[in-house]
């Protein structure tokens, strides 16, 4: 347990000369475009910006010793404490009449969507009847046989229906997905 304290500490211990993290703390404040008002706030950001780099560091220590399975990244929410992430990044608007507004502005493309989508299943529903009559015909589950699917079977003595087995392949998607974005506040 020594061993692994004092890799960590070392790790730590980066943060303790000022230049190095002035210099993130630049690099940070250039790549989001971030500037304070006062210089009393930077001060403020800036120690926020320390504590988020040291429970980054940690955490990260986690993951390079196999018992945590993600990796923390700077982001640009690295001057925030938790309570303020959540804060902007959750909840109401900070005026209730400007989350009503856009609240009925949603309702109205809500609706205009839903029916526009409506209408086009209705036409699309018409165009596949056309050109294949019978193929969204529906099915007894009790005495019809449905193409393409496995038979059931009804076991007399527990009355459970009981399917033949079929074969079950898993594939990961996730090579094909892309990547998260920030959705900003969703409210």
């Amino acid at each position: 347990m020594t061993k692994v304290s004092t890799k960590l500490e070392h790790k730590l211990e980066v943060l303790k000369n000022n230049k190095v993290v002035l210099k993130l703390w630049n690099n940070f404040k250039n790549f989001y475009q971030i500037q304070y008002q006062a210089d009393d706030e930077e001060k403020e950001r800036l120690g926020k910006f320390t504590e988020n780099l040291k429970i980054i560091i940690k955490e990260n220590f986690h993951f390079d010793r196999g018992v945590k399975s993600f990796k923390l990244h700077l982001n640009r929410f690295g001057d925030m404490d938790l309570s303020e992430v959540r804060q902007k990044m959750t909840g109401l608007y900070a005026d209730g009449t400007a989350y009503i507004k856009s609240l009925s502005i949603q309702r109205q493309k809500r609706f205009l969507f839903d029916s526009v989508k409506k209408k086009i299943k209705k036409v699309k529903d018409k165009i596949n009847k056309k050109l294949h009559p019978g193929k969204n015909q529906t099915y007894n589950s009790d005495t019809d046989v449905v193409p393409g699917q496995p038979v059931t079977r009804i076991n007399k003595i527990t009355r459970r229906p009981t399917t033949t087995p079929t074969s079950v392949s898993t594939v990961d998607y996730r090579p094909y997905m892309n990547p998260i974005l920030n959705q900003g506040q969703c409210g």
